[in-house]
């Protein structure tokens, strides 16, 4: 569910990650996903053991705000105002847009049974394995793919084991400066396009 605040809340089934919210544990009530609220998340750090620390503050100077989900069984996704897609759950076959891991990897922990963890400020586990799976997210997590070729996430399609994305050029500000008038210098902004890589 999404708020009018721009939060999101999960609940049901989540033995594959797919609520969002560290763990594996099934959900009977609606809970907040921490990690989506975006403008009170101050720090995200990672650690070599695959845990993730967050510290929540009440700064909103990123006004980032999710303004839609999505849900398909076993994975879910959220679409920000910035045109960036966060992703999490079963990532087996490569649905969410993240890298799988590589043989010479570290083995990432296992899922079964499900880890202890906190849903809000602590540590939490995000990047996992499963007894039939390569790769679960269980923190959303943002796609890079789209950001690095210069695109913003418009709208997404979620099926079984795959997600099409709809995107659009991604656009920068750029400023140039004017001439001086009555001692002092304007400048005025104007927006382009970003290249993006073929």
């Amino acid at each position: 569910a999404l708020s009018e605040s721009g939060r999101v809340y999960s609940w049901g089934m989540g033995g594959e990650g797919q609520l969002g919210h560290g763990h594996t544990m099934h959900l009977y009530t609606p809970r907040i996903i921490c990690d989506l609220d975006l403008n009170h998340l101050h720090q995200v750090h990672s650690s070599t053991n695959h845990q993730v620390e967050t510290t929540n503050t009440n700064n909103n100077q990123n006004n980032y705000q999710v303004t839609s989900i999505y849900a398909s069984g076993c994975y879910s996704a959220a679409l920000t105002n910035t045109g960036d897609i966060f992703t999490w759950g079963y990532g087996d076959a490569g649905n969410l847009g993240h890298d799988l891991p590589q043989q010479n990897s570290p083995a990432l922990p296992k899922v079964e049974p499900g880890p202890m963890s906190k849903t809000g400020a602590g540590v939490r586990v995000r990047d996992t394995r499963s007894f039939d799976s390569k790769l679960n997210i269980l923190l959303p997590r943002r796609v890079v793919f789209t950001r690095d070729c210069g695109f913003n996430v418009v709208d997404a399609a979620l099926g079984p084991v795959h997600m099409i994305l709809l995107c659009e050029k991604r656009s920068k500000p750029t400023t140039t400066a004017t001439t001086k008038e009555d001692g002092e210098e304007e400048t005025t902004t104007a927006t382009k396009e970003e290249d993006a890589e073929e």
